[in-house]
């Protein structure tokens, strides 16, 4: 009796677990399509709120900005249309990864692409911090290398998009968050 309660504790604590992670990948996807829709609408109200005060992104061109940059540039490019697809979440102690392909038309033409989005969690909402876009010349799929924990307690996960790359070093519970480029090698 006693070791069926156990397996029953352990499952029902199993399924919580997967429901609350099931969630969180759901807002930030929500997040992620509130965004498409903002950058379809230029509407710098909702940037204004998507954006962490901290948000760095590079697009495809290499073009590096930040959040003032960025909302700048809302307010006057357009885009005709974006659609994502293969979107991928990986959430950890309240840092969200996002990868996926993504095909936006613009004044200059079809620009296919693969993306890499760092979201942080902070008072119950998700902020994207860091984004980064890389042209796709073959057909690929962005990829994160396995997290390592340093001896201080930081985690530094290394992601790879195209030819780009970005390091994300945090420290689990703690909430702090830092995103660079990589280093060349």
């Amino acid at each position: 009796m006693r070791s069926k309660f156990l397996i029953a504790a352990l499952t029902l604590g199993f399924s919580i677990s997967t429901f609350a992670q099931s969630a969180d990948e759901a807002a930030v996807l929500k997040v992620e399509e509130e965004l498409r829709v903002a950058e379809l609408a230029n509407d710098i109200a909702a940037l204004e709120r998507i954006l962490h005060p901290n948000f760095y992104t590079v697009n495809q061109n290499g073009n590096a900005r930040n959040k003032k940059q960025v909302i700048d540039l809302w307010k006057s490019f357009r885009v005709q249309a974006i659609v994502k697809d293969n979107l991928r979440v990986q959430i950890t102690d309240g840092t969200a990864v996002v990868t996926g392909n993504m095909t936006e038309t613009n004044p200059t033409g079809v620009d296919r692409m693969l993306f890499t989005r760092v979201y942080r969690q902070e008072r119950n909402r998700w902020l994207l911090l860091a984004s980064m876009q890389a042209r796709r010349s073959a057909p690929s799929e962005a990829r994160a290398m396995a997290p390592v924990t340093t001896r201080g307690g930081l985690t530094a996960e290394e992601i790879r998009v195209g030819g780009s790359c970005i390091v994300v070093v945090s420290r689990p519970g703690a909430g702090d968050l830092a995103v660079t480029p990589c280093s060349v090698r």
